[in-house]
């Protein structure tokens, strides 16, 4: 996908303006991403974003702003219809119970975007623990934590640029980052 630098700066501008009238983290920057039309929803999607602030629903997990980033490549880059004839788990759905090759999974390709940018994300900010990152920075209600969460959330929309624009090709030749699949 490209990106014009036009609709990256606007990007970069609906964050800061969803950060000032108060959208949580994964708002912020999952309706950064809609407003500058480059995910091509409508602006109500942006409530799928409300709950998973605070480090999914506050309970200090995944950080907010990493999911919105998350969500905003799904829109691009997930299945549009999982359920559907066109689109199955395995590319043998026969061998259901039988995947020995991860590249007879589709996880094994669509999943290395999505989960470089968690792995970058943690590069840069240190974990993709909420908790973590409110705890260093003080606690929820000091005013530090603000500045850091914002942090978060530019780094998001970054590492997010970075991996809707990567050509297919390049995202499948991508090396795992951190994962439960035992993928590299």
């Amino acid at each position: 996908m490209i990106i014009t630098d036009e609709k990256k700066a606007l990007v970069k501008q609906y964050l800061e303006e969803n950060i000032q009238a108060g959208l949580n983290c994964s708002e912020s920057v999952f309706n950064a991403f809609i407003r500058a039309d480059i995910i091509g929803l409508p602006m109500e999607a942006t409530a799928l974003a409300s709950g998973v602030n605070g480090g999914v629903a506050g309970t200090g997990h995944t950080c907010g702003a990493v999911a919105g980033a998350v969500m905003a490549l799904g829109a691009v880059y997930g299945r549009p219809d999982p359920i559907g004839n066109h689109v199955k788990m395995l590319k043998d759905p026969g061998k259901k119970n039988e995947v020995k090759d991860p590249k007879d999974d589709y996880r094994y390709y669509m999943m290395r975007r999505f989960n470089n940018v968690v792995g970058d994300f943690k590069k840069e900010m240190g974990t993709t623990q909420c908790q973590d990152i409110i705890d260093r920075n003080g606690g929820y209600w000091n005013e530090n934590r603000q500045a850091e969460c914002v942090h978060c959330m530019r780094c998001a929309v970054d590492t997010a640029l970075k991996y809707l624009e990567m050509e297919q090709e390049e995202a499948d030749r991508l090396p795992y980052a951190e994962n439960i699949f035992g993928w590299e």
